[in-house]
């Protein structure tokens, strides 16, 4: 694969196929290419015990010799073949699948080998379904350990009919851009450009619009209405409000209708709220953790709860007997941050107890790896894509900060260097150079490059907590000084300098300020039993809400990517969710 965006572009092909139903080449396209190892596919060819297209399909991603995994899950599925033949008393087949299909593992097993082919004398004693129901964990089990498929077994979540928005998109953005724009232009194509002042060509026939996306009767921002297809009445223009190139980029329109303000539900969680975080695709899925350890997912279009997990460990063998004494002296442990990651097929949750917990999640909620990242509290986590690998970052407690590969749990580096519990670190870049911010309890500053485990440089306190902006080119930290005193502060990216310095917070308080930015415009703070925001460029309060009471005297908050919603946990163990005009449309989707 030659780049990121090439695996972006085969995940979008393998939706367009299956939402158009062209199953069979999604298939193919999943085996040619080896982007994705479909589970749900194989598990179903298994059930119905279509043994050659179980092998055809598992070809397309290792062969029999290429590992101890791989073989293992060929000789179960020959296996089980030659078996149900066995109970089919079809002993002809039989003979066949063991002489030429089995006869490869004999070098590896000669006396199971001679065993089964004893089974020829026996008599029918089994049940072909529960046998294939039986044997499909197994052969998961070895899939899922097999490094052949380990880049294969997570799909990103994509936003359905993810090809047809682009689509629509390029097409706005080509007809904004034309000299003498039609006001009704006609699209009959795909294969060329459009543009207005030239004739349109008649043959083919334009994608028609997603009926399960919003229809936006407004004109676009650059002032020209939605386009229309023959037959095709308001084609989707903006859907979910997708940037376009001649929107403002880190400047304010200063109008409080953009910011999300009236309550449009309440969930109750059961227990406090101490991080959430909104899936970077599907903007109206929420994860959720809380004080007893507990994470839980909503869908608040339909107000559901798609999943919930309590704290547990998952390998007590793999666990230092410190961490193990640590739990059974003070359970349960807490979440301290939950993330997902930038494709949204991964999240992880840092716990109070040391432990990092990585789920897949596509569709299904899977656990895949545990970590015990720190002694004692893992206070902060952040992701990163280096050379087509997905890292996590971690800092604890223990002073340290360390970096994961993300598919198999394995530490990277270890860096050290600050003198009191690290509690924030973020990713960040200037130009060609990335590398990322760690700032710890009492305030230092350091940077680190990534494949150094060195400090770069150290700046004195400004913060404990650090976040960019989501186009990455701002830096905000938020604190309390010496006298106890909260600060929310813009930094300057390259000095670390205050920039700018937010006026507005309240007093003094023991509880950190949570804080959080959207759209490269504004900034907002649970403060003093409210939400307060700002203006990015302004350092004086923009405006406030308190969401209709019962928030906390500093609720957690959090924003979903598109900046349409705000999370907010209340003082009742809930979580408020406020949203502009284009969050109702999104939970009306």
């Amino acid at each position: 694969m030659s780049s990121s965006s090439d695996r972006d572009l085969l995940f979008i092909l393998l939706q367009f196929l299956e939402e158009e139903g062209f199953k069979e080449s999604a298939r193919k396209l999943e085996e040619e290419s080896r982007i994705f190892f479909n589970m749900l596919h194989f598990e179903e060819l298994v059930k119905k015990g279509e043994w050659d297209e179980v092998e055809k399909y598992l070809l397309g991603f290792t062969s029999l010799d290429e590992n101890r995994f791989s073989k293992e899950v060929f000789f179960q599925i020959r296996k089980q073949k030659y078996l149900e033949a066995i109970d089919r008393k079809d002993i002809k087949k039989a003979i066949n699948i063991l002489n030429s299909e089995l006869k490869v593992f004999a070098r590896e097993d000669n006396d199971l080998y001679k065993e089964m082919a004893m089974l020829l004398t026996l008599e029918n004693i089994r049940e072909p379904e529960s046998e294939r129901n039986n044997m499909i964990d197994k052969l998961k089990n070895a899939i899922e350990s097999n490094p052949a498929f380990h880049d294969a077994l997570n799909s990103p979540a994509v936003e359905a009919s993810r090809l047809r928005t682009l689509i629509n998109q390029s097409l706005n953005w080509q007809h904004h851009h034309c000299q003498k724009p039609n006001p009704k232009p006609e699209i009959m194509t795909l294969l060329v450009d459009h543009r207005c002042e030239e004739s349109q060509l008649n043959g083919g026939q334009f994608l028609p619009p997603v009926t399960n996306q919003l229809t936006v009767d407004a004109p676009m921002p650059g002032g020209f209405p939605p386009l229309q297809a023959d037959g095709v009445n308001n084609m989707p223009v903006n859907i979910l409000h997708v940037g376009y190139g001649n929107q403002s980029q880190g400047q304010s329109s200063g109008s409080s209708d953009d910011i999300p303000m009236t309550v449009v539900m309440t969930l109750n969680q059961g227990s406090a709220i101490r991080s959430m975080d909104f899936h970077p695709v599907q903007h109206s899925l929420l994860l959720v953790g809380t004080s007893i350890g507990e994470i839980i997912i909503w869908e608040l279009r339909t107000r559901t709860r798609l999943a919930k997990r309590s704290f547990e460990i998952w390998d007590h063998r793999a666990c230092t007997l410190g961490l193990q004494s640590a739990l059974r002296n003070d359970p349960p442990a807490s979440v301290n941050r939950v993330l997902w990651s930038p494709r949204g097929s991964v999240f992880v949750v840092a716990y109070s107890k040391g432990l990092v917990h990585v789920y897949t999640y596509y569709g299904n909620l899977r656990k895949h790896v545990e970590i015990e990242a720190h002694e004692g509290s893992v206070n902060d986590i952040a992701f990163k894509n280096l050379n087509y690998r997905l890292f996590i970052i971690t800092c604890g407690e223990d002073k340290l900060i360390k970096m994961w590969d993300a598919s198999t749990g394995t530490k990277k580096y270890t860096f050290e260097g600050h003198e009191s519990s690290v509690c924030s670190v973020c990713p960040h870049q200037i130009g060609n150079i990335q590398f990322f911010f760690s700032v710890a309890t009492d305030g230092k500053i350091k940077v680190w490059p990534y494949f150094d485990r060195i400090c770069a440089v150290d700046y004195p306190a400004q913060g404990t907590t650090m976040l960019c902006s989501s186009n990455g080119k701002r830096l905000f930290s938020c604190g309390t000084d010496m006298e106890g005193v909260s600060y929310l502060r813009e930094l300057n990216d390259n000095t670390v300098t205050i920039k700018r310095e937010y006026i507005g917070l309240g007093g003094q308080t023991t509880e950190a300020v949570k804080f959080d930015t959207t759209k490269n415009r504004f900034i907002a703070a649970g403060d003093d039993f409210t939400v307060k925001f700002w203006d990015m460029d302004d350092e004086n309060l923009f405006t406030t809400t308190d969401a209709g009471g019962a928030l906390p005297c500093r609720p957690c908050l959090r924003f979903n990517k598109e900046g349409n919603l705000l999370a907010v946990s209340t003082s009742e163990n809930g979580i408020k969710i406020l949203a502009n005009a284009d969050g109702f449309r999104l939970l009306r989707a």
